[in-house]
C-alpha cells in the first residue's frame, strides 16, 4: 500500500493505528448513523480524545477495563447509540 492510499479502518499506510485516522473513519460511521449536532471539527476533537484513551488502553503494559466503559458511557451521553456508531 502507498502512503497515498487511503485506508478507512483507523490505521495509516503503514498499517499503524492512528489517532486522528482512527477518528476520522469514526466520525464517517457516526455522522452516517447518527444524528450530529457537533460541528465537523468538533465532533472530531470529541473522537480523537476518546481515539487516544482507547490505543493508550490497548497498548499498555496492563489493559485498563475502566477505559473502554469511560469511552462508551461518553458515546451515550453525545447520543452515538447505533451499532454502526461504535
Amino acid at each position: 500500500m502507498t502512503d497515498t492510499a487511503r485506508r478507512t479502518d483507523g490505521a495509516d499506510a503503514s498499517g499503524s493505528l492512528s489517532v486522528e485516522a482512527l477518528a476520522r473513519a469514526w466520525s464517517r460511521a457516526i455522522t452516517g448513523t447518527s444524528f450530529v449536532t457537533m460541528s465537523r471539527s468538533d465532533l472530531r476533537f470529541y473522537l480523537e480524545v476518546l481515539a487516544r484513551d482507547l490505543i493508550d488502553a490497548l497498548t499498555a503494559d496492563v489493559f485498563d477495563r475502566a477505559v473502554p466503559d469511560r469511552v462508551g458511557r461518553a458515546l451515550v451521553a453525545a447520543h452515538f447509540t447505533e451499532v454502526g456508531s461504535v
